[in-house]
């Protein structure tokens, strides 16, 4: 476990990666939003304001800070003898926390928002519309979901380039690109696209928030495999 805590605290040596860049964009984000709540009217349907994309940017982030944390830090890691388990164990570690973090950031804020009637403008960032309205928590554990499979991601393509190279990497990408095409495409040709959209839609936010769950330690344990024989 000591070894573990020594990757995550070579992680944090920039700061800006998992804690500085994430809150950066959170606030910048926010601010802006802010300036333009108090611009437009509410919006007849809703009753409210919303800032569309903006309170998921810090969320894509993730998918950056997935490549960062394996390219800038695991030569340096090699270099001082830290095992491939540890490092791989200690990056993990590192995005869990960073994530549980901003998913807690959202949710206070959301609580405070709806406490000060969207700041005075009736404007609504933490609380994303059907999340939020189906439960604080839910859309917690969704942000975090969301924020720890980018970041895996990220993790997961970058061991691929750097284990086999950039043809295999481009080869997997459009491998899947050419997967989903090809399922829209039959769903469109076959007619099921109907129910294959209302299957979707039945599994709900907490189904999805629990896939995406599962899809994250699939991916995450799949990468392990090629970190281990990957050149430093």
């Amino acid at each position: 476990m000591d070894r573990i805590l020594k990757v995550v605290r070579l992680q944090n040596l920039n700061k800006m990666t998992f804690i500085g860049i994430p809150l950066i964009i959170l606030v910048g984000c926010f601010v802006l939003s802010l300036g333009i709540f108090a611009l437009i009217p509410v919006t007849p349907a809703l009753g409210y304001k919303f800032a569309g994309g903006a309170p998921v940017a810090p969320m894509w982030y993730f998918m950056g800070a997935g490549i960062y944390a394996l390219t800038l830090t695991f030569p340096f890691s090699q270099a001082m003898s830290v095992t491939r388990r540890d490092f791989y164990l200690g990056t993990m570690v590192i995005a869990v926390l960073s994530s549980i973090g901003m998913s807690l950031i959202f949710t206070v804020g959301g609580f405070i928002e709806e406490a000060f009637n969207g700041w005075g403008l009736d404007g609504r960032f933490f609380r994303i519309p059907g999340l939020w309205d189906a439960g604080p928590w839910l859309q917690a554990l969704t942000y975090f979901t969301a924020m720890m499979l980018l970041f895996t991601l990220g993790f997961v393509f970058t061991v691929i380039y750097r284990r086999w190279g950039r043809t295999i990497m481009l080869i997997v990408l459009l491998g899947i690109i050419a997967a989903l095409l090809v399922l829209g495409f039959l769903a469109i040709k076959f007619g099921f696209w109907v129910a294959m959209f209302e299957t979707i839609g039945s599994i709900g936010l907490w189904g999805w928030t629990f896939i995406g769950l599962a899809l994250t330690v699939v991916l995450a344990a799949l990468s392990y495999l090629p970190l281990r024989r990957m050149i430093a």
